[in-house]
C-alpha cells in the first residue's frame, strides 16, 4: 500500500480496496462475497478515525471497500513542515476470502491479506504558503475601480497605489501532489524592513514600534480596516484589508521627493500564522515577501522643502527669463531708435533733395517764358572813395 500518508489537523484520507474471489477459490472455500470482510486496527485511537463501506459487485465478483481516514486534530502544536510529525500505524486485513490463509516462507508463516498503513500526523513536508500577488492586484484593481502602475516601479515585483487598500490573498501548495489551493487561515501582518532603493532589514525594537497598533491612530506605517482594537490585528482570506499610513515618525513618512515626485516605497512584509492559527492547522507559516508602494504623501517638512525649492526654481526661471527679455527689448528698441532716426533723415534728405529740384524746376520755366530776365542786370557804379 501506498505509505506514508501525511494528514494535517482535521483532514480525511481516502481510499477504495478491490477484493476479488478467483472462480477456482469456489470450489476449496465454500465463502461467499457478503461473508468477506475487513477488520482495521489503529494503534493510536486518540488520533485517528476510520470509517468503512462496503460494497459487493456480484456480476464481477468484487467487493470494495470505501475506507476513510479521519484525523481527531488532537495533535498538539504547530510546527514547520516535516517537523515534529507523529506516527500511527492502521493495519487491514481481510476476512474470508481466498487471501484469508498464509503463505510458508524460510519456515515462516506469513499470513495473506494483511495491509499496513503509516499516518503522519502533524504538517505535511510538502505543504508551502505562498503570497498570490497577482490575484492580491486584480482584487485591489476590483474594489477601486483603478489600475496601479508604478512610475518606477522593478520588474517582478507586485506595485499597488498608497492612497488604496491592500488585502493580500495566499495559496497553500502539495508539491508532492501539485495541488493549489486558497488558504483560508488566520495570519498576522508585519512590517520588517523598506526602502527605496536599497531594502533594510528592521531590528526588533523597530519592528515592534513599527508594527505595534493603537486604538487612535495604528501603527505608524500601517492600520487595520477592520480590527481597530487588537494591538496585533488577526487576519484571514475575508478580513484582510489594511491602509497604508506612513506616520511621520515612520521611515516611509521621512522620505525625500524623487524628481519632484515621491518616489516608490519597498516594503518587506512577513506574514505568520504562528500562535494565532492552532485551531486550524499543525503547520507553520513564516514567509517574507516584498511589494511596491507608490504615491505615498511626503511629510510636512519634506513638503515644505519641496513647495519652496521648487518656488524657488521656478521663481530664478523667471527672473532669468525677465532679465533676458529687458535686455533683449533695450537692444532691439536701441537698434530700432537708430533705425528709425536714420530713416526719417533719409525721408528729410530726400525731401529736401525734391523741394529743390521743384523749385530749380520753376525758376527754369520762369526765364524761358520772360528772356529779358535772362540779361544780366547793371547797376550804376559808385565811386566810394
Amino acid at each position: 500500500m501506498f505509505s506514508p500518508v501525511y494528514l494535517d489537523k482535521h483532514q480525511i484520507f481516502i481510499f477504495k480496496m478491490h477484493v476479488k474471489e478467483p472462480e477456482e477459490n469456489k470450489e476449496w472455500y465454500d465463502s461467499k462475497l457478503e461473508d468477506i470482510h475487513l477488520s482495521i486496527e489503529v494503534t493510536e485511537k486518540l488520533y485517528l478515525e476510520v470509517y468503512l463501506n462496503k460494497i459487493l459487485h456480484f456480476g464481477t465478483n468484487v467487493v470494495t471497500f470505501h475506507v476513510e481516514v479521519r484525523s481527531l486534530g488532537n495533535v498538539v502544536g504547530q510546527f514547520v513542515p516535516g517537523v515534529n510529525l507523529h506516527p500511527v500505524d492502521i493495519t487491514f486485513r481481510i476476512w474470508d476470502s481466498g487471501l484469508h490463509c498464509f503463505d510458508v516462507t524460510n519456515s515462516d508463516l506469513m499470513p495473506q491479506g494483511r495491509y499496513h498503513l503509516l499516518m503522519m500526523l502533524g504538517c505535511p513536508p510538502s505543504y508551502k504558503l505562498v503570497f498570490d500577488w497577482q490575484a492580491t492586484y486584480n482584487l485591489v484593481k476590483f474594489r477601486s475601480g483603478q489600475k496601479f502602475d508604478c512610475i518606477d516601479a522593478i520588474p517582478n515585483r507586485p506595485c499597488f497605489y498608497f492612497a488604496k487598500e491592500f488585502s493580500p490573498l495566499f495559496l497553500l501548495t502539495d508539491e508532492s501532489i501539485g495541488k493549489v489551493e486558497r488558504f483560508t487561515g488566520k495570519y498576522t501582518i508585519k512590517i520588517v524592513g523598506g526602502g527605496i532603493e536599497e531594502i533594510q532589514n528592521y531590528t526588533e525594537e523597530e519592528v515592534l514600534k513599527y508594527n505595534l497598533q493603537t486604538e487612535a491612530s495604528g501603527s505608524l506605517i500601517w492600520s487595520a480596516v477592520e480590527d481597530h482594537t487588537s494591538k496585533i490585528p488577526v487576519f484571514n482570506h475575508t478580513h484582510n484589508s489594511i491602509s497604508w499610513l506612513c506616520q511621520p515618525k515612520s521611515p516611509c513618512g521621512i522620505i525625500s521627493p524623487k524628481n519632484f515626485r515621491s518616489p516608490t516605497y519597498q516594503f518587506v512584509m512577513e506574514v505568520s500564522n504562528k500562535d494565532v492559527d492552532a485551531d486550524h492547522t499543525n503547520c507553520e507559516f513564516t514567509i517574507r515577501f516584498v511589494v511596491q508602494v507608490h504615491g505615498i504623501s511626503l511629510s510636512l517638512l519634506q513638503g515644505s522643502f519641496t513647495t519652496i525649492l521648487t518656488t524657488s526654481v521656478i521663481l530664478t526661471i523667471l527672473l532669468a527669463l525677465s532679465s533676458y527679455c529687458l535686455w533683449n527689448d533695450h537692444y532691439v528698441w536701441n537698434k530700432f531708435e537708430l533705425w528709425w532716426i536714420a530713416k526719417k533723415n533719409s525721408i528729410s534728405f530726400l525731401n529736401r533733395k525734391a523741394r529743390q529740384e521743384q523749385l530749380e524746376t520753376q525758376v527754369r520755366g520762369l526765364f524761358l517764358e520772360n528772356p529779358e530776365l535772362q540779361r544780366p542786370q547793371e547797376y550804376p557804379r559808385k565811386n566810394i572813395f
